[in-house]
């Protein structure tokens, strides 16, 4: 029982560390008033800067847009 209790306290130490590893943002700024920056596959946000903040659509937003619909179509 106490290798078990050994085992499960180093799994958690090792667990604590790699996830304050990942939860240090980084040393990032932006003269931009919003950003985001993310790995959309694993769900990860590097940065971010007034990301829940509703804004206009920037030109390349529209561009990609019209891009995709043609594309598909």
């Amino acid at each position: 029982m106490r290798g078990l209790k050994t085992i499960l306290s180093a799994a958690l130490c090792l667990l604590l560390t790699v996830s304050h590893l990942f939860a240090q943002e980084a040393e990032f700024e932006t003269s931009a008033q919003f950003a985001i920056v993310m790995e959309a596959d694993k769900n990860i946000v590097f940065l971010q800067k007034n990301a829940d903040v509703p804004m206009a659509p920037a030109s390349m937003s529209k561009l990609m847009t019209v891009a995709l619909i043609f594309r598909e179509l």
